[in-house]
């Protein structure tokens, strides 16, 4: 659906399909490589209160792709850094 709306290109959506989000790339292929679940954000702001940066935390328990999920840094509408979260899994 972003391809027809001129936000994802099609190479970027197929991309998003493969979740292979680098460093660089727009806001919108992170969003949409990660399922669309967004669980919990941080903001960075100056002195003056002018936001420098986000993260945004990307968990998939509502994906049909298991992965541990990502947090994803995100400065002027760009990816500039993706971490690995570390899900423990419960243990009966």
């Amino acid at each position: 659906r972003l391809v027809p709306l001129g936000l994802l290109t099609q190479d970027e959506a197929s991309r998003a399909k493969r979740h292979d989000v680098r460093v660089g790339d727009k806001e919108c292929l992170a969003y949409a490589a990660y399922g669309f679940n967004p669980s919990k954000y941080q903001f960075s702001s100056n002195t003056k209160k002018l936001l420098l940066s986000r993260s945004v935390e990307y968990r998939c328990e509502k994906s049909p792709i298991p992965c541990p999920g990502k947090l994803i840094t995100i400065v002027d509408g760009r990816v500039s850094d993706i971490e690995d979260i570390n899900v423990k899994e419960a243990t009966n």
